[in-house]
């Protein structure tokens, strides 16, 4: 359903495993936004705060789990994902769907 409504709103959609493959660099370009669960987030090094410092993304969301650091914005539950990420799209600069 995230799928379905991101591309609806104009996202362009790639799935990676590993964020700091090189060929991301082909995305880079666009400003892409980096949706990340909280299993993938917890392996990066340097933590949300470096990830969301990160200047290659134009937005992040981390979909489930709690911010280690009250600062930082809140996460979005799993259950709600592709509701609370769609209300994300302006702030990105997609229209809405």
């Amino acid at each position: 359903m995230l799928i379905a409504r991101l591309s609806m709103a104009g996202a362009d959609l790639v799935t990676l495993d590993n964020i700091d493959d090189p060929s991301v660099e082909r995305w880079l370009a666009k400003a892409p936004v980096l949706i990340i669960d909280e299993v993938a987030l917890a392996g990066r090094e340097g933590g949300e705060a470096a990830l969301r410092a990160d200047p290659r993304w134009r937005g992040i969301a981390v979909i489930g789990g709690a911010a280690a650091d009250p600062a930082m914005p809140a996460r979005i539950a799993r259950e709600d994902a592709a509701a609370a990420i769609e209300a994300m799209l302006p702030g990105w600069g997609y229209p809405e769907p």
